[in-house]
């Protein structure tokens, strides 16, 4: 196997004229390569030019000692420059850099990718490549970044998001919506009193006995089919952590017990809505502000 290695380079590079095109200047370019010893040793080199085609060795040259040392796994950069005399065709020039180890050189060598250096005619300028993608492309990623920013600083938090679901609740409580309590609330689930539950059914039917209990079951004037009885949304709410309302209200054991049925962290969130007077308090997930519980 070659001792050395010249992995990649450049494949084509271009020459533009200059001066006057009645007496122009030698057209000049370079290309850049990357030469690596894959031994374990240090091993001295010779690099060299391999011209193809129309090419002609002396337009080329190499920056610095085409004799090297290359330590062990050693990588190097060759330069090699071209410079092209006023009066060569336009047209295209390959070549290859070369690399030889010094003590084997007629088995051991490594040649390069080939490279064409392309020389524009007299008077005649190489137009770049339209780079109009990469305009476009730019102003998508800006665009993107924008909208990305502008929804974070524009786009409600979760505390924000807890009290308009509070709101949400509360109008569907005024409304006897049975079907849009369940739907908002997440279990495993706790309202009013005794365990957490765990599917929506439960859910359901626990909303349908506190909203819409069967006849006679409560006193006339507050059974929620009497159609004298006007239920209203929250005057006011209120959101805080989890373990901020905690503090405030000092130890509880019953609460302690609530929230471990809810499964919730001190980092969730609590809204606490006033309706006349009437505290409701509402416990929600942080993820997905999800509500979690009921206590009315």
């Amino acid at each position: 196997m070659p001792t050395f290695e010249i992995p990649d380079g450049p494949t084509a590079i271009e020459a533009t004229r200059s001066g006057d095109p009645q007496n122009p200047r030698p057209a000049q370019t370079s290309a850049a390569y990357s030469v690596t010893n894959k031994a374990s040793d240090s091993v001295d080199g010779r690099l060299g030019i391999v011209a193809s085609g129309p090419s002609k060795v002396e337009w080329f040259t190499i920056d610095g000692d085409r004799e090297r040392t290359f330590g062990p796994g050693e990588t190097q950069t060759a330069t090699i420059r071209v410079s092209f005399p006023p009066d060569a065709p336009a047209g295209d020039y390959p070549f290859r850099l070369r690399a030889v180890a010094i003590n084997d050189p007629d088995n051991d060598h490594a040649e390069g990718p080939m490279t064409t250096a392309k020389l524009a005619g007299i008077g005649e300028v190489i137009k770049p490549r339209r780079r109009w993608w990469l305009w476009i492309l730019l102003g998508l990623i800006a665009a993107i970044a924008i909208a990305a920013a502008l929804y974070f600083i524009l786009s409600p938090g979760p505390v924000e998001r807890a009290q308009k679901r509070a709101a949400d609740w509360a109008t569907a409580s005024a409304a006897r919506s049975v079907e849009a309590l369940t739907a908002m609330s997440d279990p495993p689930f706790f309202l009013d009193d005794g365990g957490a539950l765990q599917n929506r059914s439960d859910i359901q039917a626990k909303y349908q006995a506190k909203l819409l209990p069967g006849p006679g079951q409560l006193p006339p004037g507050t059974d929620a089919k009497d159609a004298g009885e006007r239920d209203v949304g929250f005057d006011a709410v209120v959101a805080q952590r989890l373990g901020d309302y905690r503090v405030s209200v000092g130890s509880n054991a019953e609460l302690d017990r609530v929230i471990g049925q809810m499964r919730l962290s001190d980092d969730d969130i609590v809204v606490i809505g006033n309706t006349r007077g009437v505290r409701t308090i509402l416990f929600f997930r942080r993820k997905g502000v999800k509500l979690a519980g009921v206590v009315d």
